[in-house]
């Protein structure tokens, strides 16, 4: 009588076993979490093929600092942001070694030569700010 329940206990602890085992996701969807996956975005898309620095702002945006300006990443493209001005020459923020979003929304970012500049979302123009100003 004794060795029956044993017996029967484990049968049923056997079957709850493969139970939950049947429940557990395949092994193969592991796998893809182990390895990362890398997707090259193109040629020519992250000026001179440098990045500086990388920051995340509020809304989701990626923010890329390169060697010849800044560009924006929706998620699905880039896109290159510059001044507003009427010479071309000025329209780069030129190398940029850091970015800042902040908690107004806008992106504080550090460029090598041209000094501290900001990006306003809701006007969508980057203003720089010298020794003098005060944002």
């Amino acid at each position: 009588m004794v060795a029956r329940r044993l017996c029967l206990g484990a049968f049923f602890l056997l079957l709850s076993a493969v139970g939950h085992a049947a429940a557990l996701p395949h092994p193969v969807a592991w796998d893809a979490l182990r390895e990362p996956r890398f997707e090259s975005v193109g040629a020519g898309v992250i000026p001179r093929d440098v990045v500086a620095a990388l920051a995340q702002d509020k809304d989701g945006l990626i923010w890329v600092a390169t060697g010849d300006g800044l560009v924006r990443f929706d998620g699905y493209r880039f896109r290159a942001q510059e001044r507003d001005s009427a010479d071309a020459s000025r329209r780069s923020l030129g190398w940029i070694r850091a970015l800042l979003p902040a908690r107004d929304g806008r992106l504080w970012i550090g460029t090598e030569t041209d000094g501290l500049a900001a990006y306003d979302p809701r006007s969508e123009r980057i203003s720089d700010y010298g020794l003098d100003d005060k944002p």
